[in-house]
């Protein structure tokens, strides 16, 4: 995904405005079916049942924030380092998306709602033994 945000500032800054479409249309299908979900995928298995709704409509409200945030802010990054740059920004924001998603984030496939929080008890239960 962040290759595609790569190239196709590149073929912006290069004059080639027809292969920077196709770079972002190929950025916005990578982003669809790879990291655009990945939220909403979060929010159903990582919670505690108990917590599960309070915390899913907390990283709803969240993800729309930060949605609001891009829409707004674009314009901006647009009229001052045009679409190349923002292309750019937004490749590092994916890169830096995958490396702190692989550091931190667990495998949970295969496993059920209870095997995962057992997981997350146990990080969170080493987490506060190194912190006494």
């Amino acid at each position: 995904m962040a290759l595609f945000g790569f190239i196709g500032a590149i073929l912006k800054f290069a004059g080639q405005d027809v292969g920077m479409l196709v770079a972002i249309s190929i950025f916005i299908v990578f982003f669809a079916f790879g990291v655009g979900g990945t939220g909403w995928i979060i929010q159903g298995e990582y919670f505690p049942t108990e917590y599960r709704g309070t915390l899913a409509s907390l990283i709803a409200f969240i993800d729309w924030i930060s949605n609001f945030a891009i829409i707004e802010i674009f314009p901006y990054m647009d009229s001052s380092i045009h679409i190349a740059g923002s292309l750019v920004v937004f490749a590092v924001l994916s890169v830096t998306a995958v490396v702190i998603f692989y550091k931190i984030m667990p495998v949970t496939k295969g496993k059920s709602v209870d095997e995962i929080t057992k997981l997350f008890d146990s990080i969170a239960d080493k987490k506060n033994t190194l912190g006494k």
